[in-house]
């Protein structure tokens, strides 16, 4: 799914959204916060992914500590 979001040469300010606009590091490459902050984007890659007959990941907390955004991991699993 990562290689399909990749494709979609998204910049920093995609990943932030509006949401992490004041956030002290470099989001661009955390997949799992455009659940957050690119819902469509992540909607319809997914959808593709699924029709493809793959199954669905989740974000999780020990994956968003490299950004430290470890307590949006719930949140970001809640918003597919």
């Amino acid at each position: 799914m990562g290689t399909m979001i990749q494709a979609q040469r998204l910049e920093e300010a995609a990943f932030r959204g509006s949401q992490f606009l004041k956030h002290p590091r470099d989001l661009r490459g955390n997949f799992d916060i455009l659940n957050i902050t690119q819902p469509a984007i992540v909607q319809a890659v997914q959808r593709q992914y699924l029709e493809a007959g793959a199954t669905s990941s989740r974000p999780t907390r020990s994956t968003q500590m490299e950004f430290p955004l470890w307590t949006t991991a719930s949140r970001a699993t809640f918003m597919r």
